[in-house]
């Protein structure tokens, strides 16, 4: 009965890594159509918005860590636990006030707080669920690089709506062309490992 329960384990392992290398390519195409749609665009500082993502790892690093209060904040507004690892709370918080606030009150926000407040929840967030997915062994470690990087995808998403209140962001074109260079990516792998 262990050694068949250990087999199953073996063969999930093996699904989720296989997995994780299948999102990976669609992650690498992704994040670099992110970051050309972003150099483009010459309303975003790329400095404000790197170092809004750096703060919150300079700070674990040299300071604190913070994933005591950020537990708070995202149970404040989930109970779940699901919930509270995928749907970065602070970041669509911001991202409502910055839409909100403006129209209510007929005022502007300066738009390079608006970046690095949003670059640091989205920064926060992720580095919440890394230590809360991380495990010690193999398999737990397949599983979170798995489980990660769908995490990724949906808040990298979640972060071009966040810019799209901003800026003009072309967030349907970097997501149509993401996927698609990230399909053929696979496509290119396969081929030259299966063909050749």
């Amino acid at each position: 009965m262990e050694k068949r329960g250990l087999k199953s384990n073996y063969i999930i392992t093996f699904i989720n890594s296989f997995l994780f290398l299948l999102l990976f390519c669609v992650i690498y195409t992704l994040t670099r159509c992110f970051i050309k749609a972003l150099k483009t665009n010459e309303e975003i500082k790329l400095w404000v918005l790197f170092f809004g993502l750096a703060s919150p790892f300079i700070f674990y690093t040299f300071f604190a860590n913070l994933n005591g209060i950020y537990e708070k904040i995202q149970s404040f507004f989930f109970k779940h636990t699901f919930l509270n690892l995928i749907i970065p709370s602070l970041l669509i918080v911001l991202a409502l006030g910055y839409f909100f606030i403006p129209k209510i009150f007929s005022f502007s926000f300066n738009l390079h707080i608006f970046l690095f407040l949003g670059s640091i929840a989205f920064s926060l967030h992720f580095i919440f669920v890394a230590y809360q997915l991380k495990s010690s062994t193999f398999s737990g470690f397949i599983n979170y690089l798995f489980i990660l990087s769908m995490i990724y995808i949906f808040c990298l998403v979640i972060f071009g709506i966040y810019l799209l209140i901003g800026y003009s962001f072309p967030l349907k074109e970097i997501l149509g062309e993401g996927i698609k260079e990230g399909f053929s990516l696979i496509k290119s792998i396969v081929l030259q490992l299966f063909y050749k």
